[in-house]
């Protein structure tokens, strides 16, 4: 025999998990009585109103709740969805406004009627948020109609590469192809066109002509067998992304001034008390020397030599002869590798800083990350050793080495500042940092891999986003990663992703293609 409370608890069940469906509908749903009151609402029409269920919605008029307006006029109630729908079966409304605050809203209104167990007529309504369908299919509509006056380029190309339509701004992009109006899109821009074609998914390609910086974008158009190509002019985006890039890479020798001044003081240093070192043994290996003078001046003479040579070995033993020789040969060593180090770290810090090229140069990248390392040892060398594992048989590759030189700089950075999260001052122990290089089939693989306390899950997605930062105050402006991947993937063509780990440390992997391009030349 059924048990009633079961069914009941199950019906509960069921009720509530409608509820929920329907709350998570991005529609919202209304149900009114044969007044026009409102019965029921899902948890989307409480947003779009901005009003409670149970204090604001239930049992108030829906035209109240939802007032509308259509072409900048009140609608009125005789006129209201709320009030038409129930004097018909099934009806479709037009577009209406609704206003939330002072924020705009499209509106589509569904209803439909019913006749409920008592006999009384009831309708329930679904209200669309049509807003941005509304602003996209207006905009396309402007780019449908008026093409011709648009100031940007504007192409239309099928998948054989003929040239359906353009306006007269695109000129110059077909002479970039190196194509004329009356003839068709061949080589690599063909393939790209044919690419979008068949995926059905638009892409987005940069190029350059004359001093003219161009963002295209390559529009698939269902059921047709062409492509449209939107073009708009980047110029002063490309100059204003220079001027980011360059204020960074100053902001970043600014902060390495200090540290690098530090790696050179301390050859110097050295070099420094050597030079004293070799003054005041000059000076007691001179008066040795007079003294051996005097001693063959008396045996030339044929004197007796006796007290002479007990003076000479008494200062020989003075100025400690044997440690002289033995310890000059070591520090003249010494002052010559403090030189050299000194002479690298300022070669390093001129290679950094040296302009960037507008064009990609054949470059070779262990020697860039040499560079990188060298400039920023100070900022890792007191919380981490640095370890390297470059391949030998990298190809040189076509590079922007000024802003790939400042990737690699503020990842090697972040590594120090995440293993310095982890270690403190290092005085209890240190992390390490591998920088590696390997050549996989069409590109060189770069690693750079820390041990520190490896990526939040919850900061992961937003990694690469524009000044998203998960250090404190004043330690990061959240630009270093975004321009890095922008570098990457924008500039070189490649791709950057992380490995990461918690407790265990991250690796920023860099795949860089070897193929050689147009502007590519062979670095001087």
């Amino acid at each position: 025999m059924l048990n009633l409370s079961v069914l009941v608890q199950k019906l509960r069940s069921t009720l509530g998990k409608m509820e929920i469906a329907l709350g998570a509908i991005a529609e919202g749903i209304v149900w009114t009585n044969a007044k026009g009151e409102v019965e029921w609402s899902n948890a989307s029409f409480e947003r779009m109103v901005n009003l409670e269920r149970l204090t604001g919605i239930l049992g108030q008029p829906l035209h109240e709740i939802l007032p509308l307006k259509q072409e900048g006029q009140e609608v009125s109630k005789e006129n209201h969805p709320a009030v038409l729908v129930l004097e018909d079966k099934e009806y479709r409304l037009p577009f209406f406004d609704f206003y939330q605050e002072d924020k705009r809203i499209i509106v589509e209104i569904s209803g439909k009627t019913f006749n409920s167990s008592q006999d009384e007529k009831t309708a329930v309504f679904v209200i669309r948020d049509v807003t941005k369908r509304q602003e996209a299919e207006r905009r396309m509509e402007g780019i449908a109609r008026f093409p011709s006056e648009s100031p940007s380029p504007i192409l239309r190309v099928n998948k054989e590469g003929k040239i359906l339509y353009l306006n007269t701004p695109a000129y110059p992009i077909l002479e970039s192809w190196g194509c004329k109006p009356d003839a068709s899109v061949e080589g690599e821009w063909l393939e790209e066109i044919r690419e979008v074609y068949a995926s059905g998914e638009m892409k987005e390609k940069e190029l350059k002509h004359n001093d003219k910086h161009y963002s295209l974008l390559i529009v698939p158009i269902k059921g047709v067998d062409y492509v449209n190509i939107y073009g708009y002019d980047i110029t002063k985006l490309k100059v204003l992304e220079l001027q980011l890039l360059n204020a960074q890479k100053l902001e970043s020798i600014g902060q390495l001034a200090a540290g690098i001044a530090h790696e050179i003081n301390t050859p110097i240093q050295y070099v420094g008390d050597n030079i004293q070192f070799f003054e005041d043994a000059f000076n007691d290996i001179e008066s040795i020397l007079k003294e051996h003078k005097e001693l063959i001046g008396r045996i030339k003479e044929k004197q007796d030599p006796g007290e002479l040579v007990e003076s000479i070995e008494k200062l020989e033993k003075d100025v400690d002869l044997e440690f002289l020789i033995e310890e000059l040969p070591k520090a003249l060593e010494q002052s010559k590798e403090g030189v050299r180090r000194t002479s690298k770290i300022v070669k390093s810090m001129k290679d950094f800083s040296h302009p960037g090229s507008e064009n990609q140069v054949l470059s070779d990248v262990n020697k860039a990350l040499e560079v990188t390392i060298s400039v920023s040892r100070n900022e890792w060398k007191y919380v981490a050793t640095l370890e390297t594992d470059f391949a030998e048989d990298l190809p040189l590759i076509p590079l922007f080495p000024d802003e790939f030189n400042q990737t690699i700089l503020n990842l090697i950075v972040n590594a120090s500042h995440a293993i310095g999260d982890k270690v403190g001052d290092g005085s209890t122990g240190q992390g390490v940092i591998k920088v590696s290089t390997a050549l996989k089939s069409d590109f060189v693989e770069v690693r750079v891999q820390d041990s520190g306390m490896g990526i939040p899950e919850s900061a992961q997605a937003k990694i690469f986003d524009p000044f998203f930062t998960t250090k404190e105050v004043g330690k990061g402006t959240g630009q270093g990663l975004a321009i890095s991947h922008s570098v990457i993937v924008e500039q070189h063509h490649g791709r950057i992703s992380f490995e990461t780990k918690a407790g265990e440390g991250t690796t920023f992997i860099i795949e860089l293609p070897v193929e050689e391009v147009k502007a590519a030349k062979k670095e001087s």
